[in-house]
């Protein structure tokens, strides 16, 4: 009975030992269990934060970056005649108005330009703009001083092609200097360009006007005066 007994009481020992190293075995993968998904969620939290946080600086940099180089194209701002006033001066309705701004090149001088332009009811486009040098070219000078040697320039080389006039369609191209007041500025048989600005100098251009070449000359001159008066 004795020996019986203590058989009893050492198998209920080895079980009793056996649940416990059960038990303290599960407690441990249970806290290295937790201590994982401790780090994996600390770890997302860190990278979606950090995320977070740069998106709106790159796109803020980016924005910067934009505006830079909307700056380094524009020209001045150029404040345009009312239609009624050019309308006056024409002596025809204006049909559409509108504001325009780009880039142009020739065999001299690349140039962008900001301004405004005016279709006539009747027939013809004006346009009046500020221009802006982006490379000089072969010229030197301000721009103004560009855009007068260029003009001088083709007008010469245009006196030697003499046996090749213009078509019927074409404004032939010559160069007067002509003032306004105290300014300087030059007429190219289309176009009016004064020296009032000395970044930014005045274009005013006509196309398909009913006038021949003296009318549309004094209309460019008197066009020239309305926007530096204004």
């Amino acid at each position: 009975m004795h020996a019986t007994t203590v058989r009893r009481r050492g198998a209920s020992g080895a079980a009793l030992a056996l649940t416990v190293a059960v038990a303290l075995t599960l407690a441990a993968c249970g806290a290295e269990g937790d201590d994982e998904a401790a780090s994996t969620t600390a770890a997302t939290s860190t990278t979606t934060s950090t995320t977070s946080t740069t998106a709106p600086d790159d796109e803020g940099e980016d924005d910067e970056e934009s505006e830079d180089e909307g700056e380094g194209g524009a020209t001045a701002d150029l404040a345009c005649p009312d239609g009624a006033d050019v309308a006056d001066l024409v002596g025809q309705p204006v049909d559409e108005t509108s504001s325009s701004g780009g880039s142009g090149s020739t065999d001299g001088p690349s140039f962008s330009y900001t301004g405004c332009g005016y279709r006539l009811e009747d027939e013809g486009d004006i346009r009046v703009q500020r221009i802006t040098i982006d490379d000089p070219g072969p010229f030197e000078g301000l721009p103004f001083e560009v855009l007068e040697a260029h003009a001088q320039a083709e007008a010469a080389e245009a006196e030697l092609e003499e046996a090749d006039p213009p078509g019927p369609d074409e404004d032939p191209v010559t160069y007067e200097g002509v003032s306004i007041g105290e300014l300087a500025a030059f007429d190219t048989g289309s176009a009016l360009v004064v020296h009032d600005d000395t970044e930014h100098p005045l274009r005013i251009t006509t196309d398909d006007l009913p006038l021949d070449p003296a009318e549309a000359a004094a209309l460019r001159l008197a066009l020239a005066e309305l926007v530096i008066s204004g």
